[in-house]
């Protein structure tokens, strides 16, 4: 517990109870410091939602991941603070307003049910690559949405975290999944949102959106791995070439 608060920036001592500020600054560091992040998969790696490899990954190897590993890691270090924590599934929906254009996969992003004294229940969510998501825990099949527009629809079962596995195996190996048609690493800072994006051959796209200013150019290879360790923490070879259908080498 005490490296995992030390992997995001905070103590347990500057810490203090755990209430619904102490839930705010926790989720806010997490997504500021554990990026968003799925070149792993384009290594040829698969995603795993055992909780010691998400910890090793996040904790350990101070790598980034994606839903169900940020949002099962920073549950698991709720838990240990003494937050009730129940697990969610959701289904992305991909047109560009909810129920239009169809959805994603059943099960195919995981949030969290958090409940901390003085608080009612609240959706906590570092893993929707981009927006920290906090506010009232939503109803079962209400649409939650991001203010880029984005949203998911969810389905307020409890679930562990060995029900992901299938459609965590899913997204990194079928051509068919969003995560294997393209490399993104994404966090949300105070000062903005930094992302690191690219399709196909070529530059990736390095993305900064600020309150007061925003950035967005192309970077060739070597550059891309420079933001990736100094805007990100990432250290591990970013993949060369990414075509439509999955990952051609390094």
């Amino acid at each position: 517990m005490e490296a995992y608060l030390e992997r995001i920036g905070l103590s347990p001592d500057g810490l203090g109870p755990l209430d619904g500020a102490a839930l705010r600054r926790i989720a806010a560091a997490h997504a500021a410091a554990v990026p968003f992040e799925n070149t792993r998969a384009h290594r040829g790696e698969r995603i795993s939602v055992r909780i010691e490899d998400v910890l090793e990954r996040l904790v350990e190897r101070r790598e980034g991941g994606v839903c169900y590993e940020l949002n099962g890691g920073l549950g698991w270090l709720l838990a240990e603070l003494g937050a009730e924590v129940r697990l969610i599934a959701a289904q992305v929906l991909t047109g560009a307003e909810p129920g239009e254009g169809g959805a994603g996969l059943p099960m195919s992003h995981m949030a969290l049910v958090v409940r901390v004294p003085g608080e009612p229940e609240l959706l906590v969510d570092v893993g929707f690559g981009g927006d920290t998501i906090l506010r009232p825990a939503p109803e079962d099949g209400e649409t939650v949405t991001t203010s880029r527009g984005t949203s998911y629809r969810v389905d307020a079962r409890s679930r562990e975290l060995p029900d992901f596995e299938g459609v965590a195996w899913w997204h990194s190996t079928s051509p068919g999944s969003r995560f294997m048609r393209g490399v993104i690493v994404s966090s949300t800072r105070p000062d903005g949102v930094a992302t690191l994006s690219g399709r196909g051959e070529g530059a990736l796209e390095w993305r900064f959106r600020g309150e007061r200013d925003a950035e967005s150019r192309d970077v060739g290879q070597e550059e891309a791995q420079a933001i990736a360790g100094e805007v990100f923490g990432l250290r591990a070879p970013l993949p060369r070439r990414v075509l439509r259908y999955g990952p051609v080498g390094e």
